[in-house]
Formats: C-alpha cells, structure tokens, sequence
C-alpha cells in the first residue's frame, strides 16, 4: 500500500514487519520490549506470540495509523499526560542504518515549536527499537485534501498551502531541510489548520550532503506511475519522493532550503492546476523531463496568472534563480491574495511578525510597537509598485484598449483582444511582483545591497517603458497592429533580466554628466519605442524614430548609444528590403559593439548581419561565415540560450534556401528543442520553427513527418491567434502545398480556398497576402487543367498588388511568370514573353541582377525562347541563369539542374551531343542527390535517354530512363497540359526508338 494512505485500525500488529505489504501477516515469534528511557514510569510488556505489543515503554498502543518505508506509525495513549499520541517506530531491518537519522530528526524537531509543525515529545529505544512519540493530528492528508470533489478553488489551495510553507519556513529558519516534502507529508485538521509531517529525511543544513549519495537511478520507460511517488530510503541512494524532487536532489548534489522551496512549488502547482508540472512514467523521463525546465502553464484554469509566474520561479532548474527563501515566496503568495485597499498594513504585520521571531516577547511593548511601525512603513514603501503601471497598464487604460481594438470591425480583432489583454494583465502582475521582491530585499530582509536594488530597478524601469510603448502603439490600433498585437505584446523583454545581477552589472555606465546622462535615458526611451513599432510592423516610422536617434546620440557622443541607434536603424532597414544599408549598419554597429564590449549589441548585430547576407542578399559562404561569429557569441557564459536557438534557426533557413537540406533540418531541430525547453511547447515562436522544418521536409519529399510538423504549427497558431488571425493563412497554404503534392488535390485546394477566405475577411480583398493566396490558387487551377480560372486568380493577383505596392515591387514577379506559364501553355507565346521579360526585369531592379531569383526568371524565359525555337536567346538565358547559379549557392543545389536541361536539349538540337550528354548527365545527378520527386527527375531522364541513344552501348540504358520518364508522367496529374505533352512526346519516342 503507499505510506500515504492511512489505515485506522485496532488489530493487534505484527513485530517486525518486513514491508508494508506484509504487514497482513500473522508473526510466530515472541518479542519483548524494554525501556531504555531513563523513567519510572517504563514498563517492559512481554507480548504472546499470537500478539504484536500492546505496550511500548509507558505508552499504551490502540491501533495502528499508517506504515512508511522506514518504519510504522501507531496510535497510542500516553497515561501520564493524559493524551493520544502517535510513535513512528523504526522497521528492525532499518533500525541500525537509520537510527541516528531518526534520533537526528526528533531531536531538531523538538527544538521547532511552531503551529504549522507536528510537535515532538519524546524519543526513545526499546530493545535497540528506535521510537518517537509525537502530536496525533486527526485529519486528511494535504493530498487527500487536494483530491476531493469538488477540487479545492485556487485561493483555497493557496491559503492552505501559506500555512504549509509557514511551517517550512520555521524549520528552515532552525537550520533543518525536509528533503522530502510533498502532500502526503502535510495533515489538515478537523479547523482547517495545517501541519508539515514526517522530517523523518530532515538533515541539519550544515551536515554534509553527500555520504555515499548517489544519482537517482533512471527507471524503463512506462514504469507505474507510483514508482515516481515512493520515498527512496536505500543506503547510498538519494533521499526522498522523487515526483517532487529537486534536480539537485536527483543528481546527488547538496539540497537545501530552496529544494524544499521546489517540492513546495510541485505540490502547489498540483494542487492549483490538477496535474504535476511534468509529465512523466518513469523514473527517467521524470528526470529529463525536470533538467530540461520545460513547464507550460494550463489555459482557461481560471488561475491567475501571477500565481503561474510565482511557481515557475520556485521551479527554476537553477537553485540561485529560484526566491530567496521560503519566506519571499510565501510574502509572494500572500500579496496575491491579500486584498488591495489596505493590503500593506497586513503585509506589514506579517513580515515583522516572521522576522522578530522568538525574540519579540523579550522586548518591552514600546519596542515591539516601534518595530512593527518600522516593519510597516518599509512595507507600505515596496508596495507602491502597481501605482506606477498608473496610466501605462491599469483598468482605465484596459476599457479604453479595448474600446480601440473592437471598434475596427475586424473579424478577428475580440479573438485579439482576449489574448492581448491577459498577456499584459499577466505581465504586469509579474512586473509587480518583482519590483515589491526586489525592494523588499533590500529594504526588508537586508538581503541585498543598495547598489544591486539600483541596477535592478533601472532595468525594471526600462522594462516598464518598454510596456508602456507597446500598450501606447496598441491603442493607435488599425489593421496591421491589431494583426501583429500578440506577437507584440509576446516581444516585450523578459522580466528575468532583471534578476540577473552578474549581467546587469556588466552593462555599460552612463555619462558622468547628469545633463547627458539624462538625455542618454530619453534617447534610450525612444529606441524602446523602436522595438515596438517594428514588432506591430509599422516599419516606415520605425526607420524614421531610428534615424533621428542616431543623428542625436552622434551629437551627444556617447558611444554605447550610438551603437544601439545604428543597430536599431539596421533592423529597420532590414524590414524595408533596404538589404544593402542594412548589412552597412549592422556591420557598423558589431564592429563598434566589439571596441566597447557592448555584449548585448554584438550578439544581436552579427546575428541579424549573417541573416541579411546570408539570405536577403543571397551571399551564401559570407552569410555562414557571420553565422560562426554569431552562434560563438552565443555560447559566452551566461548568454540567453534563446538567442543561440535564434541562430540555428536562421543558419537553417539559409541553409534551406541554398538547397542544404540535410544541414538546415538538423540546425531547426536544434533550435526547437531549445526554444521549447524555454517557451513551452505552446509558444508563437515555436509554431515558426515547425512551419520550418515542415518546408524542409517537404523539399526532402518526407511529406508525412512534413505534414505533422506544419499541422502542429497551424494548431499553436490557431490557439495562441485565435481561429481568424490572418496569420493562419501561411501554415494552411503549405499544407496545402505537402497535400498537393501527396495527390490529395481536392483537400490541397480547400486548404487554399480557407487561407484566402481568412485573409480577404480579416485583411480586406486589396490586401497584398490575398494576392498570395490567388497565386496559390492559380498554380492548382494550372495544374488541373483549368485554364481561364488559373489566368483569372494571377491576373487579380497582379492587380492587388501593383495597387498595393507598386509596379516595381520583386512580389510581382510571381503573378507575372505564373500568367506567362498559362499564356504559354494557351499557345499564346508572344503575349507570354512579354509577362516573362516584366518579371525578368522587376527582379533585376529590386534584388540586383545577381540574386538566384533573376536566374529562375531567366530559365522561364528561356524555356519560352526555346519553344519559340529562338535557340540562341533561350541559350544566352540558360548559360546566364546558370552563371549566377554558380556563384550563389552550392554546386549540387537542385535549382541548377534547370538551366544544365536547357543547355542540354539546346545542345541536342544542334547536334552537340557529348555536350548535351554532359550537361543531362549532371542535371539528373543533382536531381536524384537531392531526392526530388519523380515528375521533377523525368524530363532530365529523358533529356539524357535521347543524348545516350548516339552510342548503342549504351541504349538499353537509355530505354531505361526513357520508361521511367512515362512512368512517373502517367502517375502526375492528367490534366496539366504540360505534362499530358511530356507524356505524349515520351511515348512516341518510346515507339520509333525500339529495341533490337
């Protein structure tokens, strides 16, 4: 049976159970058990052998309450002072290992007289029996408690779960660490009070830790589940439950107070939500499961989410970024619930309660009175916190935000609003909540210095100005930041910063100039309200605030300034497509980073440096160049190991781009697991990683783990965006894209059709996104055959967007080359050049005329030209695509497989056959390395059949692949005219080259 579930009983007990469970067997021995406490009031009872004691020393035994792994518990009567007690009595087969463990705990807790703590009374041994006589407490168990229909409200849990931790904190406060808390080792009483229970693995704090303690040992996988709830009392073994355990604990390092503080905050948690915050079978899925820190908060709990952020900190994996002690997270937990007229007068009573302790009743009435004021005034100074969000993020602001994001008429701007208001509500909170810790820890509790208060309020304060321009950006509400508010709201800095002393510390000073200084902080505002227009997307006054900034921080010269203004201005420029100035500043603020040791925009400019010419300029080899610089920087000490998951993801997407498809699916999976250990499995960000990875998977042609990877993406986005959110468009569109693919074309289309849908309700029917989702559309409408619907679906797309846009626009190009693919396929060549060349053009404008987008737009062109018959025009197309081809991305990336066929049917034609046979040769090569589809290898197979048939050693070869070419076209879809053609020209060659 588990040691948490009691048994009343007055049969008579066995001597020396060997077990829990076979306690239900009937003894044939005879014990005796003498006394060996020095009173007259012991007795020795010699019991029969059909009996178990009835007597223990001068207590008389009534029953039996429970059994643990170490020993028995008994009800019994104490004559002589007239009470129940209950005596925990040692197993014998325990007795000698853990005797003096035993001794220990009743001696530490007979010094700890506190009303939240079982009361010791006496320990003694009979017969070399070890025994402690302790307060019987008539009640539930807290887990028994926590369990029971209905579940217990979350101010109920809390409440109950303060006086818990009051009683921990008395221990701790004596120097004793539980090391085994959980529900099972609290009572609540008949009135509701609570009580911690059974120290039994309770070491004095300035014991050693480590005798002969090993790790916790990892169990199989699908182990019961109450392997996880059982005490661990071997010799040698780590002590303690280990669903509740501490990853120090488990790892046989010391534990301490704030390991009690981390069992504390399981059981809360527990009983708050309904579940552990880890989910695990096993003793070694709970363990990599509890390293990894991965913890996601339930929604629509109704658990506020201040009491979320308050367990998460008392679940820190690291001890030193868990609270203070016991005491500052019990003060966090009352602050929650205390109400707010009058709240410090109460906080004020408590806290100089627990800090005087026992010495309170040695002082006179006068002092008590002089310290509680003191105790009170310093409390009224920390709780002052929330007046401060005043006009930044309180309930006016709230009603009036609201008001703002409703009255746009958006579909989806309710399912908006929702979101956004309780991220700020819950950011708040934890702003809050920190600026009271960090005051109290100085003011209070004297635990840190005036200096470290210092360094953490100013980052609290940057933090506020950074809330404040967000919520100030939110209330201008149109369309684009009403669609891009929760990813804004979700870009505000993490609080946990400013628990960071060792990097605060390492920040750049200000000027020594009052004057400057403060002009410095204004500036510094203003680049806060930077971040925030770039995160709603508002991109032009993005730029604009960062030049002005720049040109003011050169006039004040202060040089840290000037490299968060350039940096700032980069990152504008980047979101403008202006690629060209943005690698210029981004480059001029890392290199002015590196002179300063401005750590923080170092890491940040060489980052977005990489990605800006690693992929917007599509300057591969210097692009992964920057990447190593970069990810180096991320792996410092104590560097945010989110921003090392940011590289890897952007590595991944250059390597995509380029065709590195092995590379970047291993660089994304690296970075989800980092990101998902530190946001959740939940997170917005998460749900772009997955869109990632299933694109790169999908070029892989593993459309099934692509499929689950973007299905995965699209429900994060639909429960962190709301059903409506335009932004659900993009996962669809490639889902429909893997369906498309896998031959399900009715369920690709309708995938299609609600991505449009989405983004014409909640975007407007002129909005750029839905030109997108036309153009998807056409392509299907092409590939079935359907002609005048794929030409109408582009040639709208092209209308939006020219108005949208303008004409200059590389968004273009996609409509214009889609409505020269129809046109051509119409037979309506001439009109087709014409859309192909403005395309051609467009791009060699917008992105330069070495970027791999003019060398696609060069190989339609020429593959137009071709059909035209017009050889040498196709051919200059195809050796030029091919050039810049060579110089952007890597020899074996399958786009070059495209200019090599054009050359090859070129040089066909012409009779260049050694020359076509090259080139076609190649081109499959490429094409079966990167494992395309079939219908992608086809033509070049065949290209290659008709170049091997000169050389009759080699026809059968070229049968082969001309067989495989008709195989993979009549399992394409039928009605593309295009590849009806291919097959058509496939079968007759077949016919008229037979083999002999």
């Amino acid at each position: 049976m588990k040691d948490s579930e009691p048994v009343i009983t007055t049969k008579a007990l066995p001597h020396r159970p060997q077990s829990c469970a076979e306690e239900a067997r009937t003894p044939s021995e005879t014990a005796t058990l003498g006394a060996s406490v020095p009173s007259d009031q012991v007795r020795v009872a010699t019991v029969a052998r059909e009996h178990s004691f009835r007597v223990l020393g001068r207590y008389e035994i009534l029953g039996r309450l429970g059994c643990g792994a170490m020993g028995t518990v008994l009800e019994a009567f104490d004559p002589q002072l007239d009470r129940r007690v209950a005596l925990k009595i040692l197993h014998h087969e325990h007795d000698t290992p853990h005797n003096a463990r035993l001794l220990r705990e009743a001696k530490a807790l007979a010094k700890l007289s506190h009303p939240n703590v079982v009361q010791v009374y006496e320990v003694g041994q009979v017969d070399g029996r070890t025994f402690v006589a302790m307060e019987l407490v008539e009640g539930r168990t807290l887990d028994q408690w926590m369990q029971q229909e209905p579940r217990p409200k979350w101010r109920a849990c809390v409440q109950v779960f303060i006086q818990v931790g009051m009683g921990l904190a008395a221990a701790h406060e004596q120097g004793m660490v539980h090391r085994d808390f959980k529900p099972s080792n609290a009572m609540i009483d008949g009135k509701g009070r609570a009580r911690v229970l059974d120290f039994g693995l309770a070491r004095e704090s300035e014991e050693s830790e480590h005798d002969g303690a090993t790790p916790l040992p990892l169990g199989k996988a699908g182990a019961h589940q109450t392997e996880l709830e059982a005490s661990l009392t071997r010799t040698g073994a780590i002590l303690g439950t280990p669903a509740y355990m501490p990853p120090e604990q488990m790892l046989g390092r010391e534990a301490d107070a704030r390991s009690d503080q981390f069992s504390f905050c399981v059981a809360l948690y527990e009983a708050v939500y309904g579940r552990r915050p880890y989910d695990a079978r096993s003793m070694g899925s709970l363990m990599h499961s509890v390293m990894s820190g991965r913890i996601a908060l339930p929604k629509g709990t109704g658990v506020p989410g201040r009491l979320g952020q308050i367990l998460l900190r008392g679940l820190a994996t690291d001890p030193q970024q868990r609270w203070t002690s016991m005491e500052a997270l019990l003060e966090a937990l009352r602050r929650l619930i205390a109400p707010r007229r009058g709240r410090w007068l109460a906080l004020g009573s408590t806290i100089g309660l627990a800090t005087i302790g026992a010495g309170l009743f040695h002082r006179t009435e006068l002092a008590q009175r002089q310290e509680l004021a003191r105790q009170a005034e310093l409390a009224q100074r920390c709780s002052s916190a929330r007046i401060q969000l005043d006009g930044i993020w309180d309930d006016a602001r709230r009603r009036q935000l609201e008001e703002v994001f409703l009255g746009t008429g958006l579909s989806y701007a309710s399912d908006t609003w929702e979101r956004v208001a309780n991220s700020l509500d819950e950011y708040a909170d934890c702003w809050v909540n920190t600026h009271t810790e960090v005051c109290e820890a100085t003011s209070l509790r004297q635990e840190q210095s005036a200096a470290v208060m210092d360094l953490r309020m100013g980052c609290l304060r940057q933090h506020r100005v950074a809330l404040r321009e967000v919520v100030d950006l939110l209330l201008q509400a149109d369309p684009t930041r009403v669609k891009q508010a929760v990813t804004l709201v979700a870009s505000l800095p993490a609080l946990a910063r400013c628990d960071d002393v060792e990097t605060l510390q390492a920040k750049l000073p200000p000027p020594q100039d009052p004057r400057a200084a403060e002009k410095v902080e204004a500036l510094r505002d203003g680049l806060a309200q930077v971040r925030a227009l770039r995160s709603a997307g508002v991109y032009d006054d993005a730029l604009a605030n960062a030049e002005s900034i720049v040109v003011a921080a050169d006039d004040l010269g202060h040089a840290p300034l000037q490299a968060e203004a350039v940096l700032e201005r980069g990152l504008a420029r980047q979101d403008l497509a202006q690629y060209d100035d943005a690698a210029r500043d981004l480059e001029q603020a890392y290199l002015l980073a590196i002179e300063l040791e401005h750590f923080e925009v170092e890491a940040a400019a060489v980052r977005e440096l990489a990605f800006v010419v690693g992929h917007d300029q599509a300057r591969h080899e210097a692009g992964l160049q920057w990447s190593k610089t970069a990810l180096a920087l991320t792996r410092r000490p104590r560097a945010d190991p989110r921003e090392q998951a940011t590289v890897l993801s952007a590595i991944g997407v250059m390597l995509l781009r380029n065709g590195e498809l092995d590379d970047a699916l291993a660089h994304q999976q690296q970075a989800l697991a980092i990101f998902e250990a530190a946001l959740g499995p939940e997170h917005p960000d998460i749900a772009d990683l997955r869109h990632n990875m299933g694109n790169v998977l999908r070029q892989q042609g593993k459309l099934d783990e692509a499929l689950s990877h973007l299905q995965r993406a699209l429900a994060i986005r639909e429960q962190t965006l709301g059903p409506g959110h335009p932004d659900i468009a993009s996962p669809l569109t490639t889902i429909g894209a893997v369906l498309d693919e896998q031959g399900h074309k009715q369920d690709a289309l309708l995938h299609l059709q609600r991505a449009l849908a989405i983004r014409e309700q909640a975007l407007g029917a002129s909005h750029p996104d839905v030109a997108t989702s036309l153009n998807n559309i056409g392509i299907m409408y092409k590939q079935q055959g359907k002609l005048p619907e794929a030409l109408e679906s582009f040639e709208r797309a092209l209308t939006i967007l020219e108005a949208s846009l303008g004409p200059t626009h590389p968004r273009l190009a996609y409509p214009l080359n889609n409505l020269g693919e129809v046109l051509r396929a119409r037979g309506e060549q001439e009109h087709a050049v014409t859309y192909y060349q403005r395309a051609l053009t467009v791009l060699e404008q917008s992105q330069g005329s070495d970027h791999p987008n003019v060398a696609s737009s060069m190989i339609n062109l020429g593959n137009l030209l071709y059909e035209q018959k017009r050889y040498e025009e196709a051919e200059h197309h195809y050796q030029r695509a091919l050039e810049i081809q060579q110089r952007t991305l890597p020899e074996d990336h399958p786009h070059q497989a495209w200019p090599r066929l054009g050359l090859a049917k070129i040089d066909l034609g012409r009779g260049r056959i050694e020359r076509a046979r090259e080139q076609a040769e190649q081109a499959v090569a490429i094409r079966e390395q990167a494992g395309v589809a079939p219908v992608l290898l086809a033509e070049g197979r065949f290209v290659l059949a008709r170049t091997l048939w000169n050389d009759p050693t080699e026809r059968s070869r070229a049968r082969s692949l001309a067989e495989r070419a008709r195989e993979a076209w009549a399992s394409a879809e039928a009605d593309d005219p295009q590849t009806r053609e291919y097959l058509s020209e496939v079968e007759l060659w077949l016919a008229e080259h037979p083999t002999r």
